[in-house]
């Protein structure tokens, strides 16, 4: 049996990435190989399908070179920080040029890898039910158990020619390891035709460490030293990235270290019960897994924990919302192929949405964002209004509460449409009815949300202190 032999970087990129080729250049967030795919860049490799669950910057500098002609993604933004631009103009106006997509959730993609490495021609899930993303993906299709008659989604397997990841580190037989959050590597490693993997450093040996996922050199076709190669993003233990993420994680951290010390924070990124002291950086931050009680890989936070039901609470947040609470983060526009603003993507909201037991939608309020119809249901509210989760099979309950600047909002037990029930201190019904797209229902038993504590103030200044030495170090 081959094992990996080492290369340099340019002439690994030559073996083994050919024009036309499909590559998957994974990494959730931690240990991307942005120096593989800037070599990809450099040898002007065209019409390549690219293939990676969280498409970011890397993605974009490959779309924006003019060498990829097809996407295959669930999430197409950069992490804390917006948009990728390149991604949008060759979807919204074709330059550089044409970019097909074929779009999925997290879980879908996920699930995808897993049935390339184990060898299955499909995978199946609970997941889709209910969004636009069935109608404008082929590849999105039902399959009846033969068992219990339940009617599932079967997506086909991933099986790109070529794989590359970063990992931490090698030795010298070319076997691989990497720790921290390790996203999908291992199974796109698995499910590919050849695959080259870049690393900090080299080691005669590996010493006993917990908690890392191993790659056997006869599963690896080339490794490449490559220090730093994982930068723009990070490699735990070597490197730490240096962008945000939002008010969700905030507000999960803030109630970790004052009213809810028990509760156990589940980021999609694999982390399960991380204790940060600081606001991460990104879903992906080293913190998150230095201080969780168990780090595992994406499928398996979709298919163990979230599709069963296990999680209590998901926060969620979106450019549109409408009077159900159905969300849309994929497109703005009626036009799927060639959108007016084309979005990130489904990412893992379409599983959160439907699987948690109960949802908090956290978004601004204005008539932009709380439309009458969104655009593109990418994760589903209350659908169409009661019954409509039973119908579609949805395990958990949706939308309970949609926080915005000006006030909370509920959906009323009876329509499931969502109702004005308290306002922040200084905001109004005018200004709440004015950044609502459609006639806006007020609750007679109107409230008034209780201002912060000093302590919250004092817990949340203090975590956010502790991301900005954090932004320090890493830009330092």
């Amino acid at each position: 049996m081959p094992v990996a032999t080492f290369a340099a970087l340019d002439e690994a990129v030559a073996e083994l990435v050919h024009d036309g080729a499909t590559i998957a250049l994974e990494g959730f967030t931690h240990l991307i190989p942005f120096a593989a795919g800037h070599e990809i860049i450099r040898q002007g490799r065209r019409d390549l399908t690219l293939v990676r669950m969280t498409p970011d910057l890397i993605y974009d500098q490959l779309i924006g070179a003019g060498c990829v002609s097809k996407l295959v993604f669930s999430w197409g933004g950069n992490p804390g920080v917006g948009s990728l631009h390149r991604f949008r103009d060759a979807v919204e106006h074709n330059w550089p040029r044409p970019l097909e997509i074929e779009e999925h959730s997290h879980a879908g993609m996920a699930n995808r890898y897993a049935a390339g490495a184990a060898g299955l021609p499909f995978a199946v899930l609970r997941g889709y039910t209910g969004t636009d993303l069935v109608a404008h993906t082929p590849t999105i299709k039902t399959v009846t158990c033969p068992f219990t008659g339940e009617v599932l989604t079967a997506v086909p397997a991933l099986r790109p020619d070529v794989t590359v990841i970063h990992a931490q580190q090698a030795d010298r037989a070319g076997n691989v390891r990497m720790w921290g959050i390790t996203g999908v590597q291992k199974e796109a490693v698995l499910a590919a035709e050849r695959s080259l993997v870049t690393v900090e450093e080299i080691v005669p040996e590996f010493e006993p460490r917990p908690g890392v996922v191993v790659l056997p050199n006869w599963v690896v076709s080339r490794v490449a030293l490559v220090p730093g190669g994982a930068y723009q993003s990070y490699a735990d233990g070597y490197s730490i990235r240096d962008n945000g993420i939002g008010l969700p994680s905030a507000a999960a951290n803030l109630a970790r270290r004052t009213h809810a010390p028990n509760l156990v924070l589940i980021y999609e990124s694999g982390t399960i019960g991380a204790k940060p002291d600081h606001l991460p950086l990104s879903i992906g931050d080293g913190v998150l897994a230095e201080t969780a009680d168990s780090v595992v890989s994406v499928p398996e936070v979709f298919n163990y924990w979230l599709q069963p039901g296990r999680v209590d609470i998901g926060f969620l947040s979106g450019a549109q919302i409408d009077r159900f609470a159905n969300i849309n983060t994929t497109l703005i526009g009626d036009d799927y192929a060639h959108p007016s603003v084309r979005l990130p993507g489904a990412g893992g909201a379409p599983e959160i949405a439907a699987s948690c037991r109960e949802v908090i939608v956290v978004v601004r309020q204005s008539p932009r964002a709380f439309v009458d119809r969104v655009d593109f249901v990418t994760s589903v509210g209350h659908g169409a209004g009661p019954g409509d989760r039973a119908r579609l099979g949805l395990r958990g309950a949706g939308p309970s509460m949609v926080i915005t600047d000006l006030g909370v909002l509920e959906p009323d037990p009876d329509t499931c449409e969502l109702v004005l029930t308290r306002l922040h201190p200084g905001s109004s019904v005018e200004q709440a009815t004015a950044a609502t797209g459609w006639p806006l229902a007020v609750s007679s038993r109107l409230g008034t949300t209780s201002p912060p504590t000093e302590r919250e103030l004092t817990v949340l200044r203090a975590l956010q202190k502790g991301q900005e030495r954090r932004e320090r170090q890493a830009i330092g």
